[in-house]
């Protein structure tokens, strides 16, 4: 990305990155900013796009931290489910341990293989049980 001379190449490469938020160059400053209305709602405004940037890497980590958790419930079928940050060590009665780690809105497995959305956890929580199923 360009620094110097922001373009709409540059905004829709920091979107398809950060999918869910919208990223605007506007005439004031802030220069930069970035809105979602998906839960929790939040705004983030920055100087360059460098800084924003950051500042999105950091609210993923956030989110996911808080997406990870709920992933507990996975404990309701039997499953030992432990949040550890951007992951989630699962691991069914008598199965085999696998991980789930949690970035840019998705969940996949520490193979890459994805699992599902962020926002939707009971859809996530049954593609990892099936998951551990087939392990």
């Amino acid at each position: 990305m360009n620094e110097a001379s922001p373009s709409a190449l540059d905004i829709g490469e920091l979107a398809a990155e950060f999918p869910g938020w919208t990223i605007e160059l506007v005439q004031d400053s802030p220069l930069w900013r970035a809105s979602r209305d998906m839960a929790p709602p939040l705004a983030i405004a920055a100087n360059s796009l460098a800084e924003l940037r950051a500042l999105l890497d950091e609210a993923d980590r956030l989110d996911c931290r808080r997406t990870t958790n709920a992933l507990a419930v996975l404990r309701e079928y039997g499953v030992i489910a432990q949040p550890c940050g951007q992951a989630v060590v699962a691991e069914p009665p008598g199965g085999v341990r696998r991980t789930i780690v949690a970035g840019r809105g998705l969940y996949e497995w520490t193979s890459g293989v994805l699992i599902g959305l962020v926002g939707d956890v009971s859809e996530a929580a049954e593609r990892v049980l099936r998951g551990l199923r087939e392990s």
